[in-house]
């Protein structure tokens, strides 16, 4: 009997040894992305968050600051492609963003954190919302990726470095399949592509991190079926990742190395040039191209377009993707000047040793137009075209300060129909009806103005002080309070990131008292404000009532 124990307590050691070298091997695939953002870049966004802020886009200005400011992560895990069975990292397109290079960490049980800096982003799609970066070490253990069918109720567990207290934390989760075949055009980009909905633990940092089925065969104990990618608010327990189907496919197109992509592919970005539509030339549009003509002009650019156009424009800008839509408004005007100047392929200079290239072309007066592209995620991207191509020479990533000075170093200035201001305030008032007799009152008001338009409300002060220096004497009048409500106009006008603001309108109150009575009469104010890519400040520099 007492062998029987001893041969028992043996199996079940054994049996809880393996899920710890799992969990162990499950750290070691999956990994934390920092997308790197260079100097050049931040200075750009910074000046671009002020000009949205400055527009009344306060939440896409926020957006830009965070993926630009923020110490954003994202999950990631090691793979194999399955063309040439080399090792690579695969996560989301939203984690890495306009990045070509990224921070991989590996974070150990016991804390340890080993860290590859500078590796390169290999291709990225926005549809599907996938990324490849190159692999830091050949030696890490690899995940299977398994397109076995699944079927609502499997269960499925996820792994991944959820954010606490801004930091990544390892997680291990599990659920099931509530919806395993699940369409969503929003998600997607109108794009079929079917995603899987479940319920396993999924956090903000969990992007990009697998989504895994119980696999005996493998090393493990896990193969991927998914890529955690969206959580849906407001519901509980409802995560979506992109199928093994599509990853696979993504996965069969994408470069496992950093390599030369050679001339072939330069002579073909640059006859596509010609053809594509303002959409697909935005998508080719580099950082290098936005830094060199982004400039105080955009607003008067956006206003110069199709109302159609600007309606595209704005929809990427309130969903948060700010710097989509500057490509896009970029993609339109060089789309029009393509067109205009019926521009025709000519040729390539490719120069293997030189990470600038050269493409040039035809236009319809007989002229000569070059442009500039160079290797960009596992393509070519636009560089420059026109005024830099002009000078032949490549000029330095520079960006022009877009929320303050336009070109010829004058101010911006003028109507903002989109001025925004909320507000909840407590007002001072003092008022003089006498020589010798002062009155003292408080007003908590709030306010919201949008444009030309200013409405609020409130409550007058509980209570009146008044001061009579006649008689030497000071008491309380109207112990009761009026509630009141205010419409009136605007005129916003900005200055920059400045704004001076008169408004005139109209007040009706009821005075609750003992004896009840009803108020009326006008207000002018003038309020001075100005924005920050947080929120709009402002003062009242003048009250007057009648």
């Amino acid at each position: 009997m007492r062998n029987k124990i001893i041969g028992l307590v043996g199996v079940l050691t054994l049996m809880m040894a393996l899920p710890v070298v799992a969990q162990d091997d499950l750290r070691q695939m999956t990994v934390i992305v920092r997308p790197e953002i260079d100097k050049n870049s931040k200075n750009f966004t910074l000046n671009y968050s002020l000009f949205l802020a400055r527009e009344g886009y306060r939440s896409a200005s926020r957006e830009v600051n965070r993926s630009s400011f923020s110490d954003g992560f994202g999950t990631g895990f090691v793979c194999k492609s399955p063309t040439t069975n080399e090792k690579v990292i695969l996560t989301n397109h939203h984690v890495v963003g306009q990045s070509e290079y990224v921070t991989i960490e590996i974070l150990t049980a016991d804390g340890d954190t080993t860290k590859y800096e500078h590796m390169a982003v290999l291709a990225s799609s926005e549809v599907p919302d996938l990324a490849v970066v190159e692999c830091p070490d050949k030696a890490l253990p690899a995940f299977n990726i398994s397109d076995v069918a699944l079927q609502d109720g499997t269960n499925v567990y996820t792994t991944g470095y959820p954010g606490i207290g801004h930091k990544p934390a390892w997680q291990f989760g599990q659920g099931i399949v509530s919806n395993s075949k699940f369409f969503d055009a929003t998600l997607t980009n109108d794009k079929a592509i079917p995603v899987i909905q479940h319920t396993a633990n999924v956090d903000a940092g969990n992007s990009g991190g697998p989504l895994l089925v119980k696999d005996s065969k493998s090393a493990c104990g896990y193969s991927v079926v998914g890529i955690n990618t969206w959580k849906v608010r407001f519901r509980e327990n409802t995560n979506i990742s992109i199928s093994a189907k599509s990853i696979n496919k993504f996965l069969k197109g994408a470069p496992t190395s950093v390599n030369k992509i050679g001339r072939s592919a330069l002579v073909k970005a640059a006859q596509d040039l010609t053809s594509q539509d303002y959409k697909e030339i935005a998508d080719i549009i580099s950082d290098d191209y936005l830094f060199e003509n982004a400039n105080d002009n955009y607003g008067k650019l956006f206003n110069a377009c199709p109302e159609d156009f600007r309606s595209a424009i704005v929809d990427s800008i309130k969903n948060d993707k700010p710097l989509d839509a500057l490509r896009l408004l970029y993609g339109y005007l060089l789309k029009k000047e393509i067109d205009k100047q019926r521009l025709a392929y000519s040729d390539v200079k490719y120069d293997a040793d030189s990470t600038l290239q050269i493409a040039k072309y035809g236009t319809a007066k007989g002229k000569e137009q070059t442009t500039y592209w160079r290797q960009s995620v596992g393509r070519y991207k636009l560089v420059s075209y026109g005024e830099m191509a002009k000078s032949g020479k490549k000029r330095s990533s520079t960006h022009t300060n877009i929320s303050t000075k336009n070109k010829n170093g004058t101010p911006t200035y003028g109507i903002d129909q989109d001025y925004e201001f909320k507000t909840i305030a407590v007002e001072y008032a003092k008022s003089t009806e006498k020589d010798n007799y002062r009155r003292y009152s408080f007003v908590w008001k709030a306010d919201y103005r949008y444009g030309y338009v200013a409405v609020g409300g409130g409550i007058s002060s509980i209570p009146v002080i008044d001061i009579d220096y006649y008689n030497d004497t000071t008491y309380v009048t109207n112990k009761g309070f009026t509630p009141f409500a205010r419409l009136g106009a605007q005129l916003p006008v900005r200055l920059n990131m400045f704004y001076v603001v008169p408004s005139v309108g109209g007040e009706v109150g009821v005075n609750i008292n003992k004896e009840p009575s009803a108020l009326y009469g006008m207000n002018f104010n003038l309020r001075l404000g100005w924005s920050t890519p947080k929120t709009t400040y402002s003062l009242s520099l003048l009250v007057i009532r009648a």
